[in-house]
């Protein structure tokens, strides 16, 4: 998969095959990926990165100036993921603006979502492509013991996916980002999505308030107590790995 590939105007294209077929650099970077931190405030038991987390996080002023210098060249996109929770990262705000001011589009955000409510509206106004939401179980018991955390850190990750909904919905088209919710599975837990995912599209395309997206019906997956949380299902996820439900962009094609 080339992240961003999308979002490239013809004549990036082109530099960039072009490279590729005479094995050298005409410009770039275009798409970065960035782990700002390995901080991290859940502890999930099947994390790869715990055993390298020593509470280290970019530095924040040679962030801001690697930015500045590489967007005036060709940068055009920033992926935030890493071994830790990115929106844990304490300069995270100025990030986010930095990156709305020049011009640099949040490609993808990977997060567990339980940070994500306050920070929702300001991703959506910076500009945002996708937002993956690592939720990994179907409701609250189970997510604790998986995430090995409390129950609330479940309501707070839908809680997060809700006000990036909301604020997506408000925001002008250009702005209108993707969210998806996406799963680890285990032998324990892989049944029990296909019986969710069934069970969402049982309701026959009515969503909390009745509504329907423009890729499918309003389901009730990954949701505490069967409360509609505003996913969507859509089959031409880009995940090949596991079961994954998005939330297409309004508008979108």
């Amino acid at each position: 998969m080339l992240n961003g590939w999308q979002y490239l105007n013809e004549a990036d294209r082109t530099r960039i095959e072009r490279g590729i077929v005479e094995n050298a650099v005409y410009g770039g970077p275009w798409h970065i990926e960035l782990q700002p931190t390995n901080l991290c405030n859940l502890n999930c038991k099947f994390c790869i990165s715990r055993g390298g987390r020593h509470g280290e996080s970019l530095d924040w002023p040679a962030l801001r100036r690697f930015l500045i210098e590489n967007s005036r060249r060709d940068l055009r996109m920033l992926r935030l993921t890493g071994g830790g929770e990115p929106l844990l990262y304490e300069q995270i705000r100025p990030l986010i603006d930095t990156c709305g001011e020049l011009g640099i589009l949040l490609e993808n955000i990977t997060t567990n979502g339980t940070l994500l409510s306050p920070l929702a509206g300001q991703i959506v106004r910076a500009g945002l492509g996708w937002l993956t939401v690592s939720l990994n179980e179907p409701d609250a018991a189970r997510y604790a013991a998986t995430m090995r955390t409390s129950e609330r850190s479940f309501d707070q990750a839908v809680e997060g996916v809700r006000a990036l909904v909301e604020a997506r919905d408000a925001a002008p088209p250009e702005r209108r980002g993707v969210c998806w919710g996406g799963t680890e599975c285990f032998r324990e837990n892989f049944s029990r999505f296909f019986r969710a995912r069934a069970r969402a599209l049982s309701k026959k395309g009515k969503g909390r308030k009745g509504r329907k997206g423009p890729q499918g019906p309003i389901g009730l997956i990954f949701v505490h107590r069967c409360e509609a949380a505003g996913f969507v299902n859509n089959p031409s996820s880009p995940s090949r790995s596991s079961p994954v439900l998005a939330l297409p962009r309004r508008g979108a094609p």
